[in-house]
């Protein structure tokens, strides 16, 4: 029988999407990242869209957050990776068990 570990790259693999997350909405919506924070905390896809949209009087898409997000993780190397992953993986890897990185976003 084949082994096989799914991570989700959000907090498990990068330990600070969310920071980064909030940060990009910050800057799109010209407030501080603690106002922002408060407001949208764990939402994410259609709700976080809808609340910045109507709390702050935008027409901003989810596309629009995620590609500046991943403008800035590329361009920077902020991401924070847990310590242990790469011990890990390579355990993983000496045991043949498979591994891929999933995600429950609905976007592509």
């Amino acid at each position: 029988m084949d082994k096989m570990v799914l991570f989700d790259f959000d907090g498990v693999i990068a330990l600070n999407t969310e920071e980064i997350t909030m940060s990009v909405i910050a800057n799109l919506v010209n407030r501080s990242v603690n106002e922002v924070s408060d407001l949208v905390m764990g939402m994410g896809g259609k709700m976080l869209v809808e609340t910045l949209n109507k709390t702050y009087n935008l027409n901003i898409s989810e596309e629009q957050i995620m590609c500046k997000r991943m403008e800035i993780m590329k361009k920077d190397s902020i991401l924070k990776k847990d310590p242990s992953l790469i011990p890990f993986l390579e355990m993983l890897r000496f045991n043949n068990v498979k591994y891929a990185i999933v995600t429950s976003s609905s976007r592509p």
